[in-house]
């Protein structure tokens, strides 16, 4: 499709927005999409949001400036990072190239009357989170060990490199346990642990990254953050953290 610009969907957003029927949780999520793309909010932008949403809502669409994302008057030469830009644009090439062949394949299965299966891709197409580039760099040998230092001097990179190719499990049983489909047999395992939580289309993006390599990834984490525990958080309060988001709860709780 053609790109737009979120300034030409305010016609339509504000009317949704104002629409008393509209549920609680997709105003909040319509309000936030909008000011993240638009890079901000005008002062009319902001008036219509006081008139049309709740407070708690508007604690919520400020505490964005939380995250570095600007909710104050929009630049005029606002973009997305050059980095986030960046993995776009490789994420649609890799897609490109993969339903090409995926295409051909399926072409030549059909040719010589075999089944053919799809592949399933686990998230969108448009956008991977910063830790499925973070675990590519890694398994690839490419992450910036100034950002990422590590603990104990690292293994020269050949035998890194080796150590993929050649590794083995050294867990009790492990034939066992490949035959019966407990295990992942002679697979390199990667262990990632995110502070702070972490989110489903993280998870899944990671596991995505598993698949590509061949390799056994263990994802940990203090917590798992869902929208809705998102938007809490940026309530700073102002919506408790054990009230429903539901919208049929909050609507029947507000007659």
């Amino acid at each position: 499709g053609s790109s737009v610009s979120p300034q030409s969907l305010w016609s339509a957003i504000s009317d949704l927005l104002a629409k008393p029927d509209t549920a609680y949780l997709d105003k909040m999520q319509l309000a936030l999409l909008y000011v993240i793309t638009r890079g901000g909010m005008t002062s009319k932008e902001e008036d219509f949001f006081e008139s049309n949403l709740q407070p708690e809502m508007m604690t919520v669409i400020r505490g964005l400036s939380h995250l570095n994302f600007n909710t104050k008057k929009p630049k005029n030469t606002y973009n997305l990072e050059r980095g986030h830009l960046d993995m776009m644009k490789t994420r649609l090439t890799k897609i490109r190239n993969e339903k090409k062949i995926e295409t051909e394949k399926e072409q030549d299965a059909k040719r010589k009357g075999q089944s053919f299966t799809k592949k399933a891709h686990y998230i969108g197409y448009r956008y991977l989170p910063k830790l499925h580039w973070v675990c590519s760099q890694l398994i690839e040998d490419k992450l910036d060990q100034k950002a990422y230092p590590w603990n104990n001097p690292p293994p020269k990179s050949g035998n890194r490199g080796m150590s993929r190719s050649t590794g083995f499990s050294v867990r009790r049983n492990r034939h066992k346990r490949q035959q019966s489909g407990m295990g992942s047999g002679d697979k390199q395992r990667l262990i990632v642990f995110v502070l702070g939580g972490i989110t489903p289309s993280e998870m899944a993006s990671v596991y995505e990254v598993g698949d590509q390599y061949n390799m056994e990834i263990i994802i940990g984490s203090t917590d798992l953050i869902t929208s809705e525990e998102m938007v809490k958080c940026l309530s700073q309060g102002a919506i408790k953290k054990d009230q429903d988001l539901n919208p049929a709860v909050i609507q029947s709780a507000n007659i």
